[in-house]
């Protein structure tokens, strides 16, 4: 079996959500938490949640009756090969 990289796009996640700051908020109304917009953009530089904030967002995602499915944000291999391909798509 071939090396199979697959990631998921965080940014798209987020934008779910509205925005980082948005997303803040929510973590702050749901859970009484305070996830900082700099912790949120975090994982987008490191393209990297943890699993129980993936739990997190579906929770939230539920409340605000926003679609959250994890397969729709799953990517084979980078984000940028991803957004090349998605770009090129759509220019043809």
């Amino acid at each position: 079996m071939e090396n199979i990289q697959l990631t998921i796009d965080i940014k798209d996640i987020i934008n779910v959500f509205g925005s980082a700051r948005e997303l803040s908020g929510d973590y702050k109304k749901y859970f009484d938490c305070d996830l900082s917009v700099t912790t949120i953009a975090q994982w987008v530089r490191r393209k990297n949640i943890r699993g129980e904030h993936l739990f997190c967002l579906a929770y939230i995602a539920k409340q605000k009756n926003l679609r959250f499915e994890l397969s729709d944000f799953i990517v084979k291999g980078s984000q940028n090969e991803h957004k090349s391909k998605e770009s090129s798509i759509k220019n043809h």
